[in-house]
């Protein structure tokens, strides 16, 4: 929970109110915005505008990619929002969709991801956290039995 990190959260609405998180080891987030930019990025855990902008950009694309795919094999509606970037500590990071939802939030869909570009790799996670209230539409439309 001491690791840097930078999040890009999205809420969600539609069939079920859920937040959606692509969370980045900030070493992650320097790589994938060297490719965006060409240019290194400090280790300072400051961004600049541009930076920041990229980054949400970035979120934008990759969530809402993951939300259509994850809608088209739910056959769920999901109505994502504009995303917002912290770059803070993981524990941190990771309390925003709690305070959202509320902290009785247990459980999520986790998956790890990779990009690739030229020889490069960037590790990632989405975290899709669907509010306590939804989890039996989420699980029954993902065909998993709930406990």
């Amino acid at each position: 929970a001491e690791a840097i990190v930078a999040g890009i959260l999205q809420e969600v609405s539609g069939d079920l109110k859920a937040d959606l998180l692509l969370l980045l080891p900030w070493s992650q987030a320097c790589v994938i915005l060297d490719l965006l930019l060409g240019r290194g990025v400090k280790q300072s855990f400051a961004l600049d505008a541009l930076e920041a902008s990229a980054l949400e950009e970035l979120g934008n694309i990759l969530t809402n990619s993951f939300l259509n795919a994850l809608a088209k094999f739910t056959k769920l509606k999901f109505c994502p929002r504009v995303p917002a970037l912290a770059v803070d500590m993981a524990g941190a990071v990771l309390s925003l969709p709690l305070a959202r939802l509320g902290e009785r939030v247990e459980q999520a869909l986790v998956i790890d991801t990779e990009f690739h570009h030229q020889q490069r790799y960037v590790t990632g996670y989405f975290l899709f956290i669907p509010a306590p209230e939804d989890l039996e539409t989420f699980f029954h439309n993902l065909e998993v039995v709930s406990r």
